[in-house]
């Protein structure tokens, strides 16, 4: 019925999904260790910015002898202070180093610097960063290193099974058949083998994919199954099962 449409192609749709999903993390590894907040601070400076660990170590400070005083109206701004001994309280939570700290200073005192911290771009190195690891605990090592190998960049298998849907999914709509072996099986092997540029694939499954829907537009096919109809093929397997135990 035409609910192969979804079935066939919406499996195929998922698979694209999943396949640059998985492109991004073949492409962009985490490196062992989480960054801390830190490597998201810089130090206003002209027209531009420094790292904070770079503008400490030139200047030969202490960070535990600043203090931070949030600025008004300006996310994740502060005005930094220094002075050793005042009792500052540093520039980041010693019980959480992802977070900063603000202190108590003088309404008199002058900040020395502006400091900003990208908490947005923190926030979002770490979803990475435990989506990957995840991802790398759970993989296919095999599987991971063949692809590994072709350099391709993406999942190839992944790939090759979302052409082979979408293809067999225009041929229910065109033919009221189900062609399970394929005629273009070398190349789909080939697609496996990771011959192909990753874009060049992703561009042809978006093709067949309109080539589905045109075609399950233009289909005979009925709208839903016929239940009473499949059931009645359930009962013939079944029967056959218990008379013939060699199909078990």
């Amino acid at each position: 019925s035409k609910l192969c449409e979804q079935s066939f192609a919406g499996y195929a749709v998922a698979q694209i999904k999943k396949a640059r999903g998985l492109n991004k993390k073949i492409v962009n590894p985490q490196p062992r260790d989480r960054m801390q907040l830190r490597d998201f601070c810089y130090i206003l400076a002209g027209q531009g910015a420094m790292p904070l660990a770079l503008w400490l170590e030139e200047q030969g400070i202490n960070e535990e002898d600043c203090g931070l005083v949030a600025v008004n109206h300006a996310i994740g701004t502060y005005a930094l202070f220094y002075e050793p001994g005042a009792g500052y309280r540093g520039l980041f939570s010693r019980k959480d180093d992802a977070a900063m700290v603000c202190s108590s200073v003088p309404h008199e005192a002058q900040p020395i610097a502006w400091l900003t911290s990208n908490g947005d771009a923190f926030r979002s190195h770490c979803k990475a960063h435990r989506e990957y690891w995840d991802w790398v605990a759970k993989r296919n090592e095999v599987r991971y290193q063949d692809n590994a190998r072709h350099g391709g960049g993406y999942d190839s298998k992944n790939m090759m099974h979302t052409l082979r849907l979408l293809e067999m999914a225009t041929e229910i709509a065109e033919e009221r058949t189900v062609n399970v072996r394929r005629p273009n099986a070398e190349w789909l092997l080939r697609v496996k083998a990771g011959e192909f540029a990753y874009e060049d694939l992703l561009t042809l499954a978006e093709e067949k994919l309109e080539m589905v829907r045109r075609a399950y537009q233009r289909s005979a096919l009925p709208n839903e199954v016929d239940f009473y109809q499949a059931s009645q093929v359930l009962y013939t397997v079944v029967d056959s099962l218990k008379t013939d135990p060699h199909l078990t």
